[in-house]
């Protein structure tokens, strides 16, 4: 998913709506989507809760800003529930993080946590990015766009690994089917073992940089169904490095 016309064009397939709760990114994930000719169809709007008093006013809990920050997967998942619940939508995406210039919350720059919450658990994405204060706002725009089918690749992932299914195609199927992944193009993707290789890489990388949490998606040295960019995964190993140091 890399374009906001992409994932209207989804959406709309799908008869579903979105709306956004935004912080370091200040509205440019809701500027992308209202680009697209026709996105009043599937995008209600968008809200900017910059601080820790506007998170409130959207309905962020006080006891988990106190207990939590405001850079934390628990206030994504309640920004993206209130977000929801206001404009009464299918989904609703948060993105919360740290665009710099210092750290915050305890957090690093680049700490970005992305929420997308629909009809049953939400799903949390942690990202660190690199770079200047605006390229890290875009780089978590973009990412806040391509939330949804990244959330499904990585239950995917986990529900492979909790069920073994790797070499039994038709279970991988059905395991793609359950969590509402393209079936077709996963098919293609599993040609050669892709998906034996893809998660045999993942795991080791992911252990070899102590990482107990989503490891890096690697098919042939390239990012697997788009889930982590070059940028991004230079950024997971740099961050095991300092934390190693």
């Amino acid at each position: 998913m890399k374009t906001a016309k992409e994932l209207v064009a989804l959406l709309a397939r799908e008869g579903l709506t979105l709306s956004v709760a935004e912080s370091l990114t200040g509205g440019m994930t809701a500027s992308a989507m209202v680009s697209v000719p026709g996105v009043s169809a599937v995008f209600a709007g968008g809200l900017v809760s910059y601080t820790y008093a506007a998170k409130q006013s959207l309905g962020v809990s006080p006891a988990v800003l106190a207990a939590h920050t405001a850079i934390s997967p628990e206030t994504a998942v309640e920004m993206a529930a209130r977000c929801k619940e206001f404009f009464a939508t299918s989904l609703a995406v948060s993105v919360t993080g740290n665009a710099g210039p210092t750290p915050q919350d305890n957090q690093p720059i680049g700490c970005v946590y992305i929420a997308v919450q629909g009809q049953g658990q939400p799903t949390v994405l942690r990202h660190r990015f690199r770079g200047t204060r605006n390229r890290i706002r875009r780089q978590a725009a973009r990412a806040a766009l391509a939330a949804r089918e990244q959330g499904k690749y990585e239950e995917f992932h986990w529900a492979l690994m909790e069920h073994q299914a790797r070499k039994d195609e038709a279970a991988v199927m059905q395991i793609a089917e359950r969590v509402g992944l393209d079936v077709e193009r996963l098919r293609a993707d599993m040609e050669g073992e892709a998906v034996d290789r893809h998660i045999a890489q993942s795991m080791a990388l992911a252990q070899s940089l102590g990482f107990t949490g989503t490891p890096a998606f690697v098919i042939g040295g390239q990012p697997a169904f788009g889930l982590l960019s070059q940028d991004q995964m230079a950024a997971m190993v740099a961050e095991a490095r300092e934390a190693g140091e």
